[in-house]
């Protein structure tokens, strides 16, 4: 609502939804279903570049792109990233819901330290393969 008010467009553009449909096929991920959308700050956080929230059991995935993202590497990348968040769910909903909870006296701290080796983890994947993309297309 916010963006209406000011005069700005929160339309997915058709590049968006075609790359992400592109990279979708390309990470098999078929079964899941994956709705986009464009906020000013994703998450209330105006240095988000994009969230995805995840629904394994439901296999949904929810991705909001901030407004200003644009068709270049960088965007790309940052598609990539947040769909293998949404890939990766079903693990990390296991090991945060099942895994750590059951951990005595270590389970904030093992939480912690998950959550910042995942993070570096999904980037360098997502740079990763945006790079094998763009050798190939060479």
């Amino acid at each position: 609502m916010l963006g209406a008010k000011m005069g700005i467009d929160l339309t997915v553009p058709e590049w968006l939804q075609s790359k992400v449909g592109q990279w979708k096929d390309a990470l098999h991920m078929a079964e899941w279903e994956v709705a986009i959308g464009l906020a000013l700050t994703p998450n209330g956080n105006a240095d988000c570049l994009a969230l995805a929230d995840q629904f394994p059991d439901l296999n949904f995935g929810r991705i909001v792109f901030r407004a200003d993202i644009e068709n270049n590497r960088f965007g790309e990348e940052t598609i990539v990233h947040e769909l293998l968040h949404i890939k990766h769910s079903r693990i990390d909903h296991f090991i945060e819901g099942v895994m750590i909870p059951n951990i005595d006296d270590g389970s904030l701290i093992c939480s912690m330290t998950y959550r910042q080796l995942i993070e570096p983890y999904i980037n360098s994947m997502a740079k990763a393969l945006v790079d094998m993309k763009v050798k190939n297309a060479q």
